[in-house]
């Protein structure tokens, strides 16, 4: 009963997809294509890009993952090149966040990333940063409860040849759902 419980597509598995997407979103990997750059303000003295999605192939097969783990609908900017930020400000962004992570994992990780709110959209200081592609191949439940999950996800690297990267994972019931309340590398 237990395992049916957070082994489902609403449990474990969903979250792990939803962490990855968040991530990308937060990293830029999104963000830029070869004929689009996200807009930017500049504050004092600092450059920063929005949180857009550029219109890239890829973008359509995963557009309904994305809005599922986001919480939110993607709508195109007025050129039709990019999907606008789907967030007008960091609660409005933390509120969705919900759905995937705990309150105080949303706290860890805005802590060290940054993310400034300006004319209705959400900003980041740098979007080179890398999230590589991965697939998971192995999940190990390291420790279980009613309400408590810690498990580990073994990920193939796609564009590293031969590397491989584990990924553990705490889970907490709360409300009627599964949420993430730590991600670390191992």
């Amino acid at each position: 009963m237990l395992r049916k419980k957070y082994l489902n597509e609403l449990g474990i598995y969903q979250l792990v997809e939803n962490d990855i997407l968040w991530k990308k979103y937060f990293y830029g990997e999104y963000s830029f294509k070869s004929d689009y750059e996200p807009q930017i303000v500049e504050i004092d003295n600092k450059i920063y890009y929005e949180l857009s999605i550029a219109l890239r192939d890829d973008i359509f097969a995963i557009k309904e993952a994305i809005q599922t783990a986001f919480g939110a609908e993607l709508v195109l900017n007025n050129e039709e090149t990019a999907f606008l930020c789907p967030f007008s400000s960091i609660q409005d962004l933390k509120n969705h966040m919900y759905e995937t992570y705990t309150k105080s994992y949303i706290d860890y990780f805005l802590g060290y990333m940054t993310v400034i709110e300006y004319d209705s959209s959400l900003y980041i200081p740098d979007v080179g940063g890398v999230y590589p592609t991965r697939e998971a191949v192995a999940v190990t439940i390291l420790k279980e409860s009613d309400t408590n999950i810690l498990f580990s996800v073994k990920y193939n690297l796609l564009h590293i040849e031969g590397e491989n990267l584990n990924v553990n994972y705490s889970a907490v019931y709360k409300n009627d759902k599964w949420v993430l309340d730590s991600v670390n590398n191992v």
